[in-house]
């Protein structure tokens, strides 16, 4: 077994001439705590940035990447006479729902678009989220928590989303408009047997690396967040990776 020492990601911070300080508290939350003690000590120039940069302002590059990806899945075109977008008809058209979800080309509406997320501390979907309700939701997001229970990962996603549009001046997110699966497997940092075998299937059928402990648990989960409509053949389905090539090869080095 590979030393806590010998992680990649330490020995780049450690390349990169990070100072590391160690909390000493088996706790992950007191990392945060640790955070702002340290960023009080250098002063009024330092920011805190917690855990995953999770913090409204940190997910507004995901709202915008959220928007941009919309583009591309569901190209805009003028509506037919008559027609309204998903986006003209409001949040409680049927153009919310999962199985309407998509965008007007050409005056029809295509789809369903489902967008796949690993959810940590939850930054990375409340982005995405605030940007699909902004884009009218022609997307759906759906997070698979990896680090804690799936209740509490929409929480934070869902005060981390609304921060988010308050700050792009968008659409608030509601509760519906989070969705977690529950991908945790044996806990947080702990490969999980579906998405090992995840991860072995994206490298063999696409070259694709995924971590074992993060985007491997998102992928192994797709299933149970599609449930029957991964049997649709009008379904576009979308894996947003998020890197982890340095946790994907701890990994290698732990076997």
């Amino acid at each position: 077994m590979a030393s806590q020492t010998s992680h990649p990601n330490l020995l780049a911070a450690r390349h990169w001439g990070a100072e590391i300080r160690w909390t000493h508290d088996p706790d992950r939350a007191f990392v945060d705590v640790a955070i702002e003690r340290a960023a009080g000590e250098l002063g009024q120039t330092a920011f805190a940035v917690p855990r995953g940069g999770a913090t409204p302002l940190g997910a507004t590059g995901f709202h915008l990447a959220a928007l941009e990806l919309a583009t591309q899945l569901v190209p805009q075109a003028a509506p037919q006479p008559g027609e309204q977008t998903a986006a003209q008809q409001g949040p409680h058209s049927e153009g919310r729902s999962g199985a309407q979800a998509g965008a007007h080309v050409e005056g029809r509406l295509v789809g369903p678009v489902v967008v796949v997320v690993a959810a940590g501390s939850g930054g990375t979907q409340a982005g995405l989220v605030s940007g699909a309700v902004a884009s009218g939701r022609r997307m759906l997001i759906r997070g698979a928590s990896v680090s804690r229970p799936p209740d509490e990962t929409a929480r934070r996603i869902l005060e981390l989303g609304e921060g988010c549009a308050r700050l792009m001046g968008t659409e608030i997110p509601e509760a519906s408009d989070v969705v977690v699966e529950d991908a945790r497997g044996p806990g947080h940092a702990r490969p999980s047997e579906e998405g090992e075998r995840a991860a072995r299937l994206a490298l063999r059928a696409s070259g694709v690396v995924l971590d074992p402990v993060y985007t491997a648990k998102a992928l192994g989960a797709l299933p149970r967040i599609l449930g029957e409509r991964r049997h649709d053949p009008d379904l576009t389905t979308v894996l947003w990776h998020t890197g982890g090539l340095l946790d994907a090869v701890a990994g290698w080095e732990a076997r």
